[in-house]
């Protein structure tokens, strides 16, 4: 087959391109047999050792830009160049597509969340994306709590979906090499002791609730340990609340905003750090509770959205994710209790081995051999 896969968008740092990568990097490992074309808005220069593989690239950054240039070119492209399958990774697709199409959703946090989005946007999910969904011959989600909000807000039928949960990549582990760890924290300026969050600064990722309830352990615990948010301000859904918040409270010292930081990084500050917290108003999957679980990280995550699938018992879930009392207990527990932190860290170990992108990989296929009927 000659398949396509648009990838637009996933220069940008964050849990869909560390997804999206390390799936094209296992599929194209397992299928040597199919011609790959990938639409990229940057040469990835880990998917350049595929003979097989083709990378485009679409020098095309603005957001609505890249939908307009789908609808416009895709579809005549996949036409002249006899596509068989096309795979959209990041939810949005093409109307007049020629060929087979599978598309993935991450989340409808959108449509949930309504109020932590614009109008514009929360139009497009209501009214375009469920077009899309009608035309897709087969739909991926990440996890089940993600199908089942396809299934209720789109009335899409269980049988066109499939459930395909992501994984950590093998560079999240338990590092020996406190060398390269102490080069790390030395590099962004971090303390011994720190408690770590990883995402894109959304409203949904309700980071004022964890600035609180890491001031009230600061108050009222003497808690010797810093907050560390690293990740890039996130266009669609910018909370820059949280500035503010953290000079309200006289947090300026006692917060540390890395930015967005490379992947190579992340392995090392994971393991620098004593937790991981995660107090998301709604999640489609999670993947940063996963490479903290791999790295022997505790994790503190809260009850909504895929989180709870994602963590099980091997993590604390909190389960009002706006309570800061509730979230700044749950902190303390796994940053005091010596032993509940080593059997955080064993369950989450074992956890996080049941992910797997060559899983990943081959139920991917799967669903392509489905969609062609071959």
């Amino acid at each position: 087959m000659k398949i396509v896969i648009d990838a637009l968008g996933i220069d940008q740092p964050g849990g869909g391109r560390t997804a999206i990568l390390n799936l094209l990097r296992s599929l194209f490992a397992m299928d040597r047999e199919n011609r790959y074309l990938v639409f990229l808005s940057a040469y990835e220069e880990s998917l350049g050792g595929f003979g097989q593989v083709e990378q485009r690239i679409a020098n095309v950054r603005n957001r609505f830009l890249v939908r307009i240039w789908m609808q416009a070119f895709l579809p005549v492209f996949l036409r002249k160049e006899k596509v068989d399958l096309v795979h959209y990774t990041k939810n949005l697709g093409a109307f007049l597509t020629p060929c087979k199409m599978v598309i993935t959703i991450h989340d409808l946090t959108t449509l949930i969340l309504k109020e932590t989005h614009s109008a514009i946007d929360v139009l497009y999910w209501r009214i375009v994306e469920p077009l899309m969904i009608k035309q897709a011959d087969e739909i991926i989600a990440v996890s089940h709590e993600t199908k089942r909000d396809i299934m209720k807000m789109y009335q899409v039928p269980e049988n066109k979906i499939t459930v395909i949960p992501w994984a950590p990549s093998e560079s999240f582990r338990i590092l020996d090499d406190v060398a390269a760890i102490n080069k790390v924290r030395a590099k962004y300026g971090l303390p011994i002791k720190f408690i770590l969050f990883v995402g894109i600064l959304a409203k949904k990722k309700n980071l004022s609730t964890l600035i609180r309830s890491f001031a009230l352990l600061k108050r009222d615990d003497g808690l010797p340990h810093k907050l560390v948010v690293v990740g890039r301000k996130y266009q669609q859904s910018d909370d820059r609340r949280v500035l503010a918040l953290v000079r309200d409270l006289d947090l300026e010292n006692e917060v540390i905003f890395t930015g967005p930081v490379p992947d190579a990084d992340l392995p090392a500050l994971y393991n620098a750090s004593d937790l991981f917290v995660i107090p998301s108003l709604h999640e489609g999957f999670g993947i940063v509770c996963l490479e903290a679980m791999a790295c022997g990280v505790p994790v503190v995550a809260s009850r909504t959205g895929a989180l709870p699938e994602v963590v099980g018992e091997a993590g604390i879930l909190v389960g009002d994710p706006t309570d800061e009392e509730q979230l700044a207990q749950a902190m303390g527990r796994v940053l005091w209790d010596i032993d509940l932190r080593k059997e955080l860290i064993a369950k989450g170990l074992e956890r996080a081995k049941m992910f797997s992108w060559e899983k990943v990989a081959q139920q991917t296929m799967w669903v392509y051999q489905k969609a062609s009927g071959s």
